[in-house]
């Protein structure tokens, strides 16, 4: 009891400690308490865990870590915690491409088709290595294609994952529309080990992480002891919603996910790019700006990036989760700012958070979504199916005095009215349906939104 009494001490007085030292460098003591309260209101004690830093001006000017990295027992999540990053590994592999670029060893207008004839697809479609980059390939995941899933212990290889996809039609024609695929990473982290004649992880280890000091960070492996490897959560998808083990996920060691790492590293990543380490400015700036289809819409994608807005900032921003994981992190770079969310709690959603300790940062209001009354007429007016482009069909039903939404007779979930044609997801309040009703047909069309993604429009069908 004593020694628990004293660990618990010692975390108190490290915690001011930080705190502290957070004001100095340029947070007050009421920001500093401000980005406290939202991390733990979301990460109590005896929870999960996350680990949380900021940068600015390339100084951190705050990090502490909340909740527990093994909550059986009672194991502190630590802000040197390594944490699996998942997709946040794609801004890896479009710098690898870059530097690439500027080697001389490749162009981003490249056919795909000349570094990976094995692909199908790239013979009968032109297929870039930009298109790759911003998920613009029309490109299908290749999990749950033919009787393939990411779920499993074993290491997959590259010939296996490509024939999970291989044969499948793209979805559109490459450059004409937007649809988030792993599969085009996996594509991408071939063409890094075709031209350099190395494994994707040994580029990356080789090239980045040893050139940078990055001597925590490595590639997630299910049979491998890592210490301080923070063990994975998940909250359950139906209710309770009690937090229970992360499921098993294959190691994503092909380009499109896998890296392990700390705070720290990644505090070194985000300078090594702010002074042109590993590419130069100009190609900095190509992979932080949104790639424009060709009817004129903006993506908000960029190579390995997602491009939006916090209230007047341009935001750089990505997010990377798996059955155990979900990490955010989100920049602006007219502030020099950079906010880090790493946790060990699947569906936590860091990114809501990210952007609430950026607001406390910059001192712009803390959005928030407040929910509002509708009468059941109300509500009635947007019951129905509706179908989007690629065949999914979204069914919105009333309950009671609510909405719920199953997509393809899959999980339901409720929505939370915040304006009278408006709905957030109220396990995901990132994500919201949006209504619009064609005033002679009365057809509504909904539309899938979030500040980060572009619309997905889907028409009502029944």
């Amino acid at each position: 009891m004593k020694y628990t009494t004293a660990l618990l001490t010692f975390a108190v007085m490290m915690f001011f400690a930080n705190a502290c030292a957070s004001a100095r460098e340029g947070l007050s003591d009421t920001q500093v308490e401000q980005i406290h309260q939202l991390v733990e209101n979301k990460f109590p004690a005896s929870g999960a865990g996350a680990a949380v830093l900021v940068l600015k001006n390339n100084k951190v000017i705050y990090e502490q870590a909340f909740g527990q990295a093994v909550i059986e027992f009672q194991v502190p999540m630590r802000t040197n915690s390594l944490l699996n990053l998942g997709s946040i590994t794609k801004q890896f592999t479009a710098v690898a491409i870059l530097m690439l670029q500027e080697a001389g060893k490749l162009s981003l207008e490249d056919n795909i088709a000349q570094y990976i004839p094995e692909y199908q697809q790239a013979h009968s479609n032109i297929i870039t290595i930009k298109h790759l980059l911003t998920h613009t390939a029309g490109i299908p995941n290749y999990d749950g294609k033919n009787g393939y899933t990411h779920h499993g212990t074993e290491k997959d290889s590259f010939e296996m994952i490509l024939s999970a996809f291989n044969v499948v039609p793209l979805e559109f024609k490459p450059g004409s529309n937007v649809n988030y695929s792993n599969s085009g990473y996996i594509l991408l982290g071939r063409i890094i080990e075709k031209i350099s004649k190395l494994s994707y992880q040994e580029f990356i280890a080789t090239r980045i992480f040893d050139k940078l000091g990055m001597k925590d960070s490595q590639f997630y492996d299910y049979y491998s002891v890592v210490p301080g490897l923070a063990k994975g959560y998940e909250i359950e998808e139906q209710a309770p919603y009690n937090i229970v083990h992360g499921k098993a996920v294959k190691p994503s060691l092909l380009g499109d996910g896998g890296i392990v790492s700390t705070l720290s590293d990644l505090t070194k990543w985000y300078k090594a790019l702010d002074t042109n380490t590993l590419i130069s400015s100009q190609n900095l700036a190509l992979a932080h700006s949104a790639y424009i289809l060709e009817d004129g819409r903006n993506t908000k994608v960029g190579l390995g990036w997602k491009v939006a807005n916090l209230g007047p900032f341009k935001t750089v921003e990505h997010g990377g989760n798996n059955h155990g994981f979900e990490n955010y992190i989100l920049q602006l770079p007219e502030k020099q700012l950079v906010v880090m969310v790493f946790t060990n709690l699947n569906r936590s959603y860091p990114g809501s958070l990210a952007e609430k300790i950026a607001a406390v940062v910059t001192g712009l209001p803390i959005a928030e979504k407040q929910k509002i009354a509708l009468s059941t007429e109300q509500l009635d007016r947007y019951t129905g199916k509706y179908q989007y482009a690629d065949g999914d069909v979204r069914s919105i039903q009333r309950e009671g005095d609510i909405l719920v939404s199953v997509r393809n007779g899959g999980q339901k979930l409720q929505l939370i009215p915040f304006d009278n044609n408006k709905f957030y997801f109220a396990d995901a309040p990132v994500y919201w349906l949006r209504f619009e009703q064609d005033k002679v047909t009365g057809v509504n069309t909904m539309y899938s939104e979030s500040r980060v993604n572009p619309y997905i429009k889907a028409k009502q069908v029944l």
